[in-house]
């Protein structure tokens, strides 16, 4: 990627895409607190041009202590 902002509750990722291409991006994230959160869809639109866009479905995630513990 060309620029990244973390920020508490969302990363924006500036980057280049060639027609046709394609990119994959990992963001890893750390748990507080164990529980059942909605992870955000992903979305991503050209700068200039926001009739090119992609996006990806939203889902619910489970975060668990991997200890069994509290």
């Amino acid at each position: 990627f060309t620029w990244q902002d973390i920020r508490d509750d969302r990363v924006y990722t500036y980057f280049d895409l060639q027609e046709k291409g394609s990119v994959t991006y990992h963001v890893l994230l750390n748990a507080a607190y164990p529980g059942k959160y909605y992870q955000a869809p992903v979305y991503c639109e050209a700068m200039y041009d926001a009739g090119i866009n992609a996006r990806t479905s939203g889902r619910w995630v489970e975060v668990v202590n991997p200890a069994g513990g509290e």
